[in-house]
This record gives C-alpha cells, structure tokens and sequence, in this order.
C-alpha cells in the first residue's frame, strides 16, 4: 500500500486515490504550532482526495526524498530533504487492509527529531 500511495501522490494521480481511500478517511497534520500546516483534521471523502491530489496543497512533499522506514514498529514514509527528516507521513488501514482509512502528517519538529530513518524495501 505504501508503494501504491506514494506512486499515485506524487503523480497526483486521482483514480489511484480513490481506489485506495476509504468511504471515510482522515487527514491529520501535526505542525505542533512551531510549522504551518493543515489547521483541522479533515474528515469528508472529497476533501481529502483533493488535498492528497491537489496540484496547490502540499506541493514541497513532493520535492522530498521518500524513504520507507519503521516508525513506532510499522512500516511508513520519511519525507528527506539533503538528507534531514523534515516531514512523517503514516496511513492506517481499515480493518480489511485494503484502503486507507487515516492518513497523518507529522511536521512538528520536536517529534520528528525522535525518530531514525533506515530504508526499507517496499
């Protein structure tokens, strides 16, 4: 699913989106008030394909190198920029495993300094 997600994001690819979102899914960004981000956590079907396929809306992630990595024990995507974690984005599935039923975005530095990248293959 990672593989499929990061392919179709960073085309902006939107039939691959809405294969994969579930009837309900939920975009998180955690900015921790020191990063500017997506204020709300954003909960209806339309938005969120727009937000994840928008050609405006989070455009710098996908300038970054995406690396997957093990983050609290499940495989997920380190955003890289010369090298620095600047962003983490994680998705939850639903209960079958075959759509995406959350997707977070952490950017708030403090919580990323936490976290070690190491590459895995997907």
């Amino acid at each position: 699913m990672l593989a499929r997600f990061t392919t179709a994001f960073l085309n902006y690819d939107v039939h691959a989106m809405m294969e994969m979102l579930a009837e309900e899914p939920v975009f998180t960004a955690d900015g921790g008030g020191r990063v500017h981000t997506v204020m709300r956590s954003m909960k209806v079907y339309k938005g969120v394909l727009a937000l994840l396929t928008s050609r405006r809306v989070l455009t710098r992630l996908r300038s970054r190198q995406w690396v997957p990595t093990r983050i609290n024990g499940e495989l997920q995507l380190a955003l890289l920029d010369d090298g620095q974690i600047t962003e983490v984005l994680c998705l939850e599935l639903d209960s079958s495993g075959e759509r995406i039923r959350e997707v977070y975005l952490m950017v708030n530095p403090d919580k990323l300094r936490s976290i070690v990248v190491k590459a895995y293959e997907i």
